[in-house]
């Protein structure tokens, strides 16, 4: 019996490694890239299926101990199957070291990546994990890569063709020419911008320029702009301003002219930007600012194309903090609305950045920490990766992540690092100071984790967790000398709505922002504490984006009617009925006159009445309401919880509802009813936490 336990114990063990190794040896790409650990894989393969076939023909448990020289083979495969990994740890290894960007990918995907080496188009499918902006490649005849495609669809043309076939096979090394193409092609599409259109109207060259260039070149020619006027005085600044507000007049009028949503999400960024530059001026017209070494003046993030070291370079100014800009292509995205706080947090991370120290944003969830490291990352053209954090997470993971960014010279953004654990926050303590040490001394390469690398001096560390207050324990102090600290409380709502409103084609925007800042704050004092009410930052952005759809489907209503529209439709269906009607009389007197636009609902309902019918249940007025708010969250969320009491009808009413959309979908009434064809359905008390 001993002898069969230690059989088993050796089987399991086999078994286990050889289903995670037997998909990734049976890729020809893979095996001819390792031809060693190829053969030894052969040799475990043989032994287990002769085993499995043995044990096939008699099933009998003690059968297995006539199997011949069953112990030693599996001894043998799993001494064998310890080698293979070892191996494999290695090449992968040298692969992360060779293109650092694969340490940010798993084993598998990296695994998948480099088993690609006869088609590299079949590699596109992968891009996204590696590039942020990039969605897809084009190639030529030679299978030279000659453009990049954005998700949205902008297309960028590479300033040198990247040869595929020159790397033979090998993904890796295209891959890395790719990065340094794309980063060069940036630099000369801005160059060009520069050249070509500065004597030119805006509106003339922000359809001909990616999302991106316009934003940086417009941050450009304004820097540039305020430089030159601020010696002259306030008369100076006051012209330069009008220009400013003309020129954010003409993007809100381009917003009405277009439906491209790539060219709508740059016009919202360029009116974002002159927003904050109208800011900027205004504040040094008050203060009569007049020299370059204002403090003010000197804190702003400034943009400046200059002659370096390097050749012409766009670098970006912040007090005593100089950035060269990274040139990371990010596609379309939608910028940060910059506030008073979003400024002091740019201030005390880019002087953190120039101290070599890392960042650490503290204070309540939902008040943007994450979003404004990511604003600033693309403000400066650098790849930022969100790393979430958890009590479970080791010192090893966390290691070979800093790893990724002390040789890809990325920036991370650690979300809630106050969940791990105290001892392992000291390890990675020491090896952030190891990191830290090597770019104070200018080191080209560093020994980490016991494995030498090249060091690349422009990456950075961020960590965001909640304010002390709320945090059991307190950092070790090996750990808090290491980065500097800002706390950042609730930033004004009312700002924020505003510019983002404005910048979504809104005339009345400021009133609106009132009117939605007024509401959520009364909302939030008023109504019942229930631990899935929100009615902070997140919420509101939400019901602007439906605010948004809402007004180009509906486009005889007035932009309150729609607001208030969008308002009801996504914070509605999420009420205690008590608390229904507390809101219905909040929205009432903060929109005055306004009345909700709801749906016909005949069909619904009379498919409700017929399923309810069917399954012997009772179609009462509330159950009806339900499955109308549902039905409307369906339309409007890509997931949906349904909270309540246990036996209140929660599993009855989204499997009534599937048979209704059905039903409603086989009857010809696309508009009012859709059939999902795939449905998963998640029961939180199964699912560990």
């Amino acid at each position: 019996m001993l002898i069969k336990k230690e059989i088993m114990d050796e089987w399991l063990k086999v078994q286990g490694t050889w289903l995670y190794f037997e998909p990734i040896f049976s890729s020809p790409d893979i095996m001819s890239q390792m031809p060693e650990e190829g053969r030894r894989f052969t040799t475990v393969d043989k032994n287990w299926r002769d085993i499995m076939k043995a044990a096939i023909i008699d099933q009998h448990v003690l059968a297995v101990l006539d199997i011949d020289r069953i112990l030693e083979k599996l001894k043998k495969s799993n001494e064998l199957l310890d080698l293979i990994n070892k191996g494999l740890y290695d090449y992968l290894e040298k692969k992360r070291l060779f293109f650092p960007r694969f340490f940010f990918l798993s084993n598998a995907q990296l695994l998948e990546i480099l088993s690609e080496t006869k088609d590299p188009s079949r590699v596109a499918r992968y891009l996204v994990k590696i590039f942020e902006g990039v969605n897809s490649l084009e190639f030529n005849d030679e299978l030279e890569v000659t453009k990049i495609k954005s998700l949205s669809g902008e297309v960028i043309s590479l300033a040198k063709n990247v040869s595929t076939a020159k790397a033979r096979g090998q993904v890796d090394r295209w891959l890395a020419d790719l990065d340094k193409q794309i980063k060069e092609s940036l630099q000369k599409e801005i160059k060009t911008a520069l050249t070509d259109f500065i004597d030119e109207d805006m509106s003339q060259w922000i359809n001909k320029l990616p999302s991106q260039i316009v934003v940086c070149v417009l941050q450009i020619l304004w820097t540039s702009y305020i430089h030159k006027a601020i010696p002259d005085g306030s008369e100076a600044l006051t012209t330069l301003r009008h220009k400013n507000q003309k020129e954010k007049e003409m993007a809100i009028r381009l917003l009405s002219t277009t439906d491209d949503s790539e060219r709508l999400k740059t016009l919202g960024n360029v009116i974002i930007t002159n927003n904050h530059i109208d800011n900027i001026i205004a504040e040094l017209i008050e203060n009569n600012v007049s020299t370059h070494f204002d403090f003010f003046w000197k804190s702003q993030l400034k943009f400046y194309w200059e002659e370096t070291d390097k050749g012409e370079n766009l670098m970006i100014k912040m007090i005593d903090s100089i950035l060269q800009y990274g040139y990371e292509y990010f596609g379309s995205y939608e910028r940060l609305v910059m506030t008073p706080l979003t400024e002091k947090c740019f201030r005390v991370l880019t002087l953190a950045l120039h101290q070599i120290k890392g960042g650490s944003i503290q204070g309540p969830t939902g008040t943007g920490k994450t979003e404004t490291v990511k604003d600033l990352s693309k403000a400066c053209g650098k790849q930022c990766i969100v790393f979430n954090c958890s009590e479970g997470l080791g010192f090893r993971p966390l290691g070979k992540f800093i790893k990724g960014l002390a040789c890809s010279g990325a920036w991370s953004c650690f979300d809630e690092f106050h969940r791990i654990k105290t001892d392992v926050l000291s390890i990675i303590a020491q090896e952030i100071l190891t990191l830290q040490r090597g770019i104070q001394s200018s080191q080209q390469s560093i020994v980490f984790d016991d494995t030498e690398i090249l060091l690349n001096p422009t990456c950075a560390l961020f960590v965001t967790m909640e304010a002390p207050s709320n945090v059991d324990k307190t950092m070790p102090d090996n750990f808090q000398v290491l980065f500097r600290n800002i706390s950042m409380n609730e930033p004004d709502p009312k700002i924020i709505i505003d510019v983002f409103l404005s910048s979504k084609g809104f005339v009345n925007s400021l009133s609106l922002a009132k009117k939605l800042t007024s509401m959520f704050h009364i909302c939030q004092k008023m109504l019942s504490k229930q631990p899935h009410y929100e009615f902070g930052l997140r919420s509101i952005k939400t019901v602007i984006n439906l605010s948004v759809v809402f007004r180009d489907k509906q486009k005889d209503k007035s932009e309150e009617q729609v607001v208030f529209n969008a308002v009801y439709r996504m914070k509605f269906a999420e009420l205690l009925p008590d608390d229904q009607e507390l809101f219905m009389k909040i929205a009432t007197d903060i929109f005055p006159g306004v009345d909700v636009d709801k749906p016909e609902y005949k069909t619904i309902n009379e498919a409700t009445a017929e399923v309810c019918e069917k399954e012997n249940l009772q179609c009462t007025e509330y159950f009806l309401s339900k499955i109308q708010e549902m039905n409307e969250m369906i339309r409007l969320n890509d997931g949906i919880m349904i909270v309540g009491e246990a036996f209140s009808g929660k599993t009855t009413l989204y499997k009534v509802l599937a048979q209704v959309l059905k039903l409603t979908t086989n009857q010809g009434e696309k508009e009012e009813g859709k059939l999902f064809g795939y449905r998963r359905f998640l029961i939180p008390q199964t699912c560990p936490v």
